[in-house]
């Protein structure tokens, strides 16, 4: 009898942690080599864990030529592998939303488009996995990122200048969402896709280093870093996964902190006299992310903690195109700009 890929015992240890029998999962499947072999993990795990399983694909529907011809196979692929395996899948698209923004075209700078398109997509896409979860009351959203993905996405938000706190992002279980290959690294899936005979779809945009600053980080970027010094990206892996660790640690103690200073989406105005600076700037960083503002950097904390020190008790002034109000002790959100 042939041995189990080590992945298949990877994604059983985590799923068992989180007591998912009996449960239903959704898997999200591009079509791409990740989420392919996730889902074809999660079927062998049934065998041995049983739950009920599902998918949903998002159909990107863009009339660039070479990305239609992926996503119609893509969606195929997904497709097909569902009925082989007797799975319901739920079939979305996003031609409106593809649309909307290729008409910002003419008032958005070339280098921004392929930035812009992935963020608007990403946050419509989950959009659309959270209705397919209320709908068929899944217990947990399934991803396929993987350790490349979560390094990609550190080092992205590292240089946005986010801090330590961007470094938290992308964990193995949050908020009702899984991602069993977060530790996973994108060669070892790709051993285990070519060993059992999987059939996927390669996206042409993930080449295109042109507008993608994350497909420069991973083509050009990384591989030049391990090219000049070898071990040097699994050592970066591994520094900025402790240094997450350690932030995680402190965030509990910034959480008590909180509690004193936010009441409901305001903030206490004397925050930035009661704490140094450097303190306030996480408390701040804490807020902004639980306020929904996850494009923040920096220097956006930096310009709270100036507009909290004015002089001024009672006015109002922008940033992160939103309407803040500032009174005599509180510092509250208001509506876009």
């Amino acid at each position: 009898m042939k041995s189990k890929h080590f992945l298949f015992h990877h994604v059983l240890k985590q799923l068992r942690i989180f007591h998912i029998e009996g449960g239903h999962l959704l898997v999200a499947v591009s079509g791409g080599v990740d989420s392919m072999a996730l889902l074809s993990l999660l079927l062998e795990v049934k065998k041995v864990v049983p739950f009920s399983l599902s998918v949903v694909h998002v159909h990107h529907g863009s009339k660039n030529k070479k990305q239609k011809i992926f996503q119609d196979q893509a969606a195929k692929t997904v497709e097909q592998f569902c009925v082989d395996h007797n799975l319901f899948l739920f079939k979305k698209r996003l031609e409106e939303v593809t649309d909307k923004i290729k008409g910002q075209r003419d008032s958005v700078k070339e280098s921004n488009i392929k930035s812009m398109n992935e963020a608007m997509l990403r946050k419509y896409r989950y959009k659309l996995f959270s209705r397919c979860v209320k709908k068929s009351k899944v217990d947990y959203l399934v991803l396929a990122h993987t350790a490349n993905d979560l390094l990609e996405t550190r080092l992205i938000r590292l240089i946005r200048g986010t801090g330590g706190q961007g470094l938290t992002a992308m964990s193995f279980e949050c908020h009702g969402i899984l991602r069993p290959f977060i530790y996973a690294r994108r060669s070892q899936i790709m051993d285990y896709a070519k060993q059992v005979k999987l059939k996927w779809c390669e996206d042409p945009s993930n080449c295109s280093t042109e507008y993608s600053f994350r497909n420069w980080i991973r083509h050009r970027w990384l591989p030049s870093l391990e090219k000049k010094r070898p071990g040097s990206v699994k050592a970066l892996f591994r520094s900025l996964d402790l240094i997450a660790y350690m932030v995680n640690s402190h965030r509990n103690e910034i959480k008590k902190i909180y509690k004193n200073v936010v009441e409901n989406k305001n903030v206490r105005r004397d925050l930035v006299f009661l704490f140094p600076v450097e303190e306030s700037k996480r408390i701040l960083a804490y807020y902004m992310r639980e306020q929904g503002f996850n494009n923040y950097r920096s220097e956006h904390i930096l310009e709270l903690i100036k507009q909290m020190k004015r002089p001024q008790r009672n006015f109002t002034f922008s940033l992160l195109g939103r309407k803040w109000e500032m009174s005599t002790h509180w510092l509250q959100p208001m509506g876009k700009t």
